[in-house]
């Protein structure tokens, strides 16, 4: 789901509103540089069990498994990462996907890399098909098959005659 509106209270509104399959690919979080070259992409959805490096806050430089991904708050809960409180009770930390780095990959789930699992990374799929640029032969041939007199209509109203543009092939320079 995209954020379409550039005003705060609109953008707050939609992620307040915005239902928890939408919210899983704002959990997102980068990849380390051996991971990508591995997986073949730049960041991946942080799950239950990954290995992950604070990269920035107060628990910079720290590592940890995840312990809890929490999708309402929108926020990662590691173990060994924690909060004291003044009373002196310590709760885990909670961490923005935006500030981790994920250093190992929890690969229980088979299905999280299918793609993978069958030999082929992101880089390496097919590419969609796209629709080459006619050639200036099969241009002609389509000018010359629209030129063709065609069988005409009998109508009852008179038809105004359509008034063609003069195609100008030279391109002008824009002046700034």
């Amino acid at each position: 789901m995209k954020i379409k509106s550039s005003q705060a209270r609109k953008q707050r509104l939609t992620l307040y509103e915005m239902p928890l399959h939408h919210r899983k690919k704002l959990m997102s979080a980068t990849l380390s540089k051996d991971l990508r070259n591995e997986i073949g992409a730049r960041n991946i959805v942080v799950r239950k069990g990954d290995t992950i490096k604070v990269v920035r806050g107060t628990h910079r430089d720290k590592t940890g498994v995840v312990a809890l991904v929490d999708r309402m708050s929108g926020f990662v809960q590691v173990q060994g990462i924690n909060i004291k409180k003044v009373d002196g009770k310590e709760l885990p930390a909670k961490i923005a996907p935006s500030n981790i780095i994920i250093t190992d990959i929890d690969t229980t789930d088979k299905k999280r890399f299918k793609n993978v699992a069958k030999g082929k990374t992101i880089k390496e799929r097919a590419p969609k098909k796209i629709e080459e640029p006619k050639k200036k032969e099969e241009k002609e041939e389509a000018e010359k098959e629209e030129e063709k007199p065609k069988a005409k209509k009998e109508t009852t109203k008179k038809e105004k005659p359509k008034k063609e543009k003069e195609e100008t092939e030279e391109i002008q320079p824009i002046r700034i």
